[in-house]
């Protein structure tokens, strides 16, 4: 097998060439002069200097939900946290009820405010959000999920905000049914004007919405999602034990980590897993997650035979211990932007086999750190499996090498929320914003 390059590209879709390439190709370019913070600051709260410097500018992150361990979610409190260690005056927001992830940025000093908003009401959030400005008065609003965007859009309209950004972190503007992003990037093509930038995650995300008017060219800037590479790496004395407490006997492993949603297709999965068995019998499927379809996923599962082998281990905290315990991991989504369950496989040199939708072929490079399938394929994704698994362990190992070598030169988090420092110090230029 021959080397890797040193630095892998990313796959660009056939439409780069099209219609929407100038206006993709000039939102890349700009890819590299961005910058990212989340967060809010209480008024009159002393600003901590840290070794980069200190920054008086009072930043909002404001986002939709801290209640879930989403990848969106996931990677908001990343930011914030990775800002603050910066000397970003930070503080959050969440429309609901924050749960773990709140008590995260708590323990780092980063204020948590709620607005203990409900579905998808937009009154109360927005009044609540109004008043937050108010009193706080950021310098920097920064909207993170759909519902916050518009939330925050609606804000501006009764109160001063010097900058707005707002973040769409997926493919498309759907729920966690799929559905409903033809009314949501509608709303959101209709109020484009109110905020001063518009970021999206990868390309594919920025070819969907320029061609659904969702976000105007003008506005369009592309930032990727982030992973630490610290703290998902390989560790083989965390695989030996993980293994040992699985009850792991020389079985190939598979990892799924996601929500059970409609989404993540995790139907095709087990029908793919079920091919798998059928030819390598020692195969181990762990699906780490929780959702509305675990039930029927869990009757799908019997109704296939996968017995012991198929196993549900609910949610987890311990993701990177898996991960290390793992000899691939495989995501079946039908709809996806840059998945983070890709980034931190790669990150802790785990090959994946994903379907090939949104932007994970910007994670897994077909051949060199994994490999992809068509979606709703059960036998193609299966056979892409197969295929890794019938691998030396020689070459798995240099798969893994070289997907954490990708993502930490293209997706590391520290490189990202360097990006996003960068965008921000250009927006508080370009508004002439003064403290």
């Amino acid at each position: 097998m021959n080397a890797a390059p040193a630095t892998l590209p990313l796959t660009k879709s056939p439409q780069l060439d099209a219609g929407l390439g100038p206006a993709l190709l000039e939102a890349t370019e700009l890819n590299t002069a961005v910058a990212e913070a989340p967060c809010a600051v209480p008024l009159r709260r002393r600003v901590t200097p840290s070794r980069h410097g200190i920054h008086p500018w009072r930043v909002t992150l404001f986002i939709s939900n801290l209640a879930n361990d989403g990848g969106a979610e996931v990677q908001s409190i990343d930011l914030a946290r990775g800002l603050k260690s910066r000397g970003w005056d930070i503080s959050v927001v969440s429309m609901s009820a924050p749960r773990n992830g709140g008590e995260l940025l708590l323990s780092d000093g980063i204020p948590v405010h709620t607005l203990d908003a409900h579905g998808w009401d937009f009154a109360r959030p927005m009044l609540g959000l109004a008043r937050f400005l108010r009193e706080e008065r950021p310098h920097i609003l920064h909207c993170h999920m759909s519902h916050a965007v518009l939330t925050a859009r609606m804000a501006r309209l009764l109160r001063r905000i010097p900058v707005v950004i707002g973040t769409l972190h997926g493919l498309k503007m759907y729920n966690v049914r799929g559905t409903g992003w033809r009314v949501r990037e509608t709303l959101n093509g209709l109020t484009d004007w109110l905020s001063d930038v518009t970021t999206v995650v990868c390309g594919a995300a920025a070819e969907h919405y320029l061609s659904t008017g969702a976000i105007s060219r003008d506005s369009l800037r592309l930032i990727p999602n982030g992973v630490s590479t610290d703290r998902f790496r390989f560790s083989p004395a965390v695989r030996q034990r993980v293994r040992t407490e699985l009850g792991v006997n020389g079985e190939f492993v598979w990892l799924q980590v996601g929500r059970f949603q409609p989404v993540k297709d995790h139907h095709t999965m087990l029908r793919a897993f079920a091919r798998v068995t059928a030819e390598t019998p020692r195969s181990l499927l762990l699906l780490a997650g929780s959702g509305p379809l675990q039930g029927e996923l869990e009757e799908l599962a019997k109704g296939l035979g996968l017995g012991s082998r198929g196993r549900f281990l609910g949610a987890r905290s311990d993701i990177p211990d898996l991960l290390a315990g793992a000899d691939g991991c495989v995501l079946s989504s039908v709809c996806e932007a840059l998945p983070m369950a890709l980034l931190e496989a790669a990150a802790t040199g785990v090959p994946c086999v994903t379907t090939d939708v949104g932007g994970t072929s910007d994670i897994v490079v077909h051949g060199v750190t994994g490999f992809l399938a068509p979606a709703s394929n059960p036998e193609a994704l299966s056979n892409a499996m197969l295929r890794l698994a019938a691998l030396p362990v020689s070459s798995r190992a240099w798969m893994g090498e070289q997907a954490r070598r990708h993502v930490t030169s293209r997706f590391g988090l520290n490189e990202v929320v360097g990006q996003w420092e960068q965008l921000y110090h250009e927006m508080l230029a370009k508004k002439e914003v003064r403290l």
